[in-house]
Parts: C-alpha cells; structure tokens; sequence
C-alpha cells in the first residue's frame, strides 16, 4: 500500500473531481451538438453525397454523436404520429 499524506490527497481529490466535471461538460456538449446535427445531417447528406471527401468527413463526424439521440427522435416522432392518427380515427 502507498502511504499518502492528506495534502496529496486533497490535490489528487480535486483532480478527480475536476475530471468529472470536464466529462460532464463534454457529454452536455455532445447531447447539444447531436441534437442540432439531427436536423442538418440527412440534409447535408443528400448535399454532398457526390463528394467523396465530404462524405468521408459526415461518416466521421456521426461517430461522434450520441446515436441513442436519434433512436429516441424517432420513437418520439412515431408515438406523436400513432397519438394524431388515433386522435383522427376517433373524430371520423
């Protein structure tokens, strides 16, 4: 076992915490950047799928956003679609 004194320990405490916080910060940051991408990214597809490098640089950037996102939107959109169609069977 390493012996460490309490100074050490409160520098190293606050490293973690701030390491924490830092991966916070960038997982809010993720979910926010995803959540606009949903819009544009189909879009920007459609745009520049004649473009190889583009395309190359589109497939990348999806690698890192939150996929779940998406997953959700969609599931969002369907149960929204499933309420509206119901809610018209029944005034029929």
């Amino acid at each position: 076992m390493i012996a460490v004194s309490s100074a050490e320990y409160l520098v190293l405490l606050s490293y973690v915490t701030g390491l924490i916080i830092l991966q916070e910060a960038l997982e809010n940051s993720r979910q926010e950047i995803t959540t606009v991408m949903m819009k544009s990214y189909p879009q920007l597809l459609r745009k520049y799928v004649a473009d190889k490098a583009k395309v190359s640089s589109l497939v990348e950037i999806i690698l890192l956003l939150k996929l779940d996102l998406f997953s959700l939107k969609r599931q969002e959109q369907v149960g929204y679609l499933t309420f509206r169609m119901c809610m018209f069977l029944s005034i029929v």
